[in-house]
């Protein structure tokens, strides 16, 4: 894309692209309140865009922003569409989400730490930074080098605050305490993004789409729900849509089992693609 718009037909095209990465967020299983969370978010920040253009006072210009939830409930997904819409409407000039976590930001010696966490901001400069697990920069003790990290991301957020967006993602538990830890995080993040886990019927929806881009067909869609919603209603693993997931790669692998043993089978493309409803009684096994 063109940063500088050219023209009504530039303009034109930005617009629809951010049109198709709003659709891409309706378009999400659940998340109904951080969706319209991140509409009003992107909202706010558009109209301050064109207030600055217009040398207008601007109230609350960070972006910076907590997207607190358990793993698998889209808070990278979500972190890429509000990317594309915010570098469509021209709020920030690139649209790449750079995705980091503790070990891309610490070092393992003294006074190597700064550098290195600067060079990862100044990578993300201009667009998104998405720090995951944020929490874990102080889980250390006194000596923990995270902290001189956490130092590094407070200045440069300061500092470079209309050019960068930074996303400090994890558990709501975890962030929480992180922030407590200080203060200066606390001021300087004003959005928060609550990731809630999905519920059994959205897990089952999520499982369906995954299954059907995978061009599988089940032959019986209320066992599977049945299946899955007992499964999901008695496991402790909270990772969401990656659960799904691999309950689907499980089905799969069952499937597979049963085929490579009817040599008929294996030949026929109706039964290459159908989960049979044996297969999903030997899931629940």
């Amino acid at each position: 894309e063109n940063e500088e718009s050219v023209g009504d037909t530039d303009n034109k095209t930005q617009s629809e692209d951010s049109n198709v990465a709003l659709e891409k967020l309706n378009s999400l299983i659940g998340l109904d309140k951080v969706k319209k969370q991140v509409k009003e978010f992107i909202n706010l920040n558009i109209i301050n865009q064109k207030r600055k253009e217009q040398g207008l006072q601007v109230v609350n210009t960070s972006m910076h922003s907590l997207f607190l939830g358990n793993p698998g409930t889209g808070k990278t997904t979500v972190a890429r569409i509000i990317g594309d819409v915010l570098y469509q409407k021209q709020v920030i000039s690139r649209p790449d989400v750079i995705e980091v976590s503790r070990a891309d930001l610490v070092a393992e010696y003294v006074g190597q730490t700064a550098s290195k966490t600067r060079e990862v901001l100044k990578s993300a400069l201009g667009g998104i930074l998405f720090i995951d697990e944020a929490y874990t920069l102080s889980n250390g003790g006194e000596n923990d080098f995270g902290r001189e990290a956490i130092d590094e991301i407070l200045k440069f957020m300061e500092d470079n605050r209309d050019d960068i967006m930074i996303i400090f993602a994890g558990y709501p538990k975890e962030m929480r305490k992180f922030l407590k830890m200080n203060s200066g995080l606390k001021s300087r993040i004003p959005n928060v993004f609550d990731f809630e886990d999905y519920t059994a019927d959205e897990v089952v929806q999520i499982g369906l789409f995954d299954l059907s881009k995978r061009q599988y067909i089940l032959e019986n869609e209320d066992t599977y729900s049945e299946v899955v919603k007992d499964s999901y209603e008695n496991t402790n693993d909270h990772s969401n849509g990656r659960w799904i997931r691999n309950v689907n790669e499980k089905l799969i692998a069952i499937q597979a089992e049963r085929l490579a043993s009817s040599p008929n089978d294996m030949d026929d493309i109706d039964m290459l693609k159908t989960i049979t409803e044996e297969d999903l009684l030997k899931l629940k096994g």
